[in-house]
């Protein structure tokens, strides 16, 4: 092996050992639960995150902060899990003559059970014609939970710059999703 092949082999595994004597990464702190829909549904978020209903809405909320939206749909019925999914992928920041038509899938309608219900999971990429909350291309992926006499839409949504380049976000993300439960 030549002297600059064995110098960058050096430097790779010497990259290596540094990032695996690097602490992991500390889980992200959930300090506030967020009970909504009468106590119904709750989650647990970052202190300081803003919880408002979609306005115009009554089966709705928003629990937002960290650049994240998660938008909560709730009704205390059993819906046609496939229709109801449907509805929840239509969940949007902004109506939909504001953006493009065109929707890009990373995967859609992928099933199993969640919490003991029927659950089905998309995520996509939506594009707004304008900038809304601060960017105009965003990735969200939703998540609906049918069953034991209630149906439940969570949609994540992020923008999808710092989804893509942000392993802190994701971990939050995934954090903040995997704290919903329903009563």
């Amino acid at each position: 092996m030549n002297r600059v092949a064995r110098r960058c082999c050096l430097a790779g595994l010497a990259l290596l050992a540094a990032h695996a004597a690097a602490p992991a990464a500390e889980p992200p702190s959930l300090a506030q639960e967020h009970r909504l829909f009468d106590g119904a549904v709750f989650l647990r978020a970052p202190e300081g995150w803003q919880v408002a209903p979609v306005a115009g809405r009554a089966d709705a909320f928003d629990v937002a902060g960290d650049k994240l939206v998660f938008r909560l749909s709730f009704h205390a019925t059993e819906l046609p899990p496939d229709a109801f999914h449907g509805q929840c992928l239509l969940e949007r920041l902004a109506p939909a003559l504001e953006l493009d038509a065109e929707v890009n899938y990373e995967y859609d309608y992928v099933g199993g059970r969640v919490l003991g219900r029927a659950a089905l999971d998309s995520a996509y990429r939506v594009r707004y014609d304008a900038v809304t909350r601060g960017a105009r291309e965003w990735r969200q992926r939703s998540l609906s939970l049918v069953g034991q006499g209630a149906s439940l839409c969570v949609v994540q949504m992020a923008p999808a710059r710092d989804w893509k380049n942000s392993p802190r976000l994701r971990d939050l993300a995934a954090a903040v999703l995997s704290s919903v439960g329903l009563r």
